[in-house]
């Protein structure tokens, strides 16, 4: 982008080309600028929403639905690790009582080995374990039967099953629209998508909401990511497609670096010290509203230029 050189198929007086050279950065700088906010809602489902799922969504609805249908299959997509679970129950057992943590804290490092207790049986069976009742691999067994959870990398991955079933589909269907409206309406509902996320942790069908989460925000993906490309390619002036495209790979990169930066700090200082997980979810929905209100705002103030000059 820096080297690129435009074809010179006319002569261009200096006035023209600072002119023509101050128009193309500031589309460049807003283009990026709102792009970037459309990726770092996208990088949400990789970055953060993994993580949110093991911490504070039960998805022991999902296991039972497998149990019924596959009891293999509910073995392989909710494996939870017994050996080590086994061996670690000791350990929490001592401090839980010597007062070394809280519950919740308790709590997170069981959801590492795929189960999460609730609190009064959390509670009952460290205290069985610290006066002798059972043994740390039969506790580990009970949790392990009863409130194993699913892998969350799985229900991220249902997105992806469904992008591979209906894309061809959406695209096809959605072809017949200019580039922008269809932009704008599927970065609303890929941001609905990010919003659900967050009423997972309160629901006893936490597991299936945030599938059902996954599929709206896939389906607002599907309908948006080609048609952002359509746009860029859209507005970009012929003989400059390549360096506008160059553009939107940008904000992809930036989308996700800025993407990192805020899961990290959303996450530790909303999600857990706050205890406001919505909160989070909302913050992430906010920035996909605002990018699409500013992609309209954009292409109105770049269609009254076109038409000015």
């Amino acid at each position: 982008m820096i080297v690129y050189s435009s074809p010179k198929d006319r002569k261009w007086d200096e006035s023209d080309v600072d002119l023509v050279s101050l128009f193309h950065w500031v589309v460049d700088i807003f283009l990026e600028t709102i792009l970037t906010g459309f990726w770092m809602v996208y990088f949400q489902l990789f970055t953060t929403l993994p993580v949110f799922i093991r911490d504070f969504v039960d998805t022991s609805d999902l296991v039972q639905v497998l149990k019924d249908w596959s009891p293999g299959l509910a073995q392989f997509l909710a494996d939870a690790n017994v050996e080590q679970l086994a061996h670690v129950l000791p350990t929490i057992a001592q401090n839980y009582h010597e007062g070394m943590g809280n519950f919740q804290e308790l709590k997170w490092q069981l959801v590492n080995y795929k189960v999460m207790v609730p609190e009064f049986v959390l509670r009952s069976g460290l205290q069985a374990l610290i006066e002798g009742k059972l043994t740390a691999r039969a506790l580990a067994d009970d949790w392990a039967a009863n409130y194993r959870q699913v892998n969350p990398e799985y229900i991220v991955n249902i997105g992806f099953g469904f992008i591979v079933l209906c894309q061809v589909v959406i695209s096809a269907y959605l072809q017949r629209w200019r580039a922008l409206p269809v932009l704008v309406f599927g970065t609303i509902i890929l941001s609905s998508g990010i919003a659900l996320c967050g009423l997972g942790t309160d629901l006893v069908t936490g597991g299936g909401f945030i599938a059902l989460a996954v599929i709206i925000f896939s389906l607002g993906e599907m309908i948006a990511s080609p048609k952002s490309q359509e746009y860029v390619a859209a507005i970009a002036p012929k003989n400059k497609t390549a360096m506008y495209m160059g553009y939107y790979f940008v904000s992809m990169a930036l989308g996700n670096l800025f993407a990192g930066l805020l899961s990290g700090w959303s996450y530790s200082v909303i999600t857990k010290e706050m205890q406001q997980q919505r909160l989070m979810w909302r913050l992430f929905a906010a920035i996909g509203a605002a990018t699409a209100c500013s992609l309209v705002i954009f292409n109105r103030w770049l269609s009254k230029l076109a038409t000015s000059h």
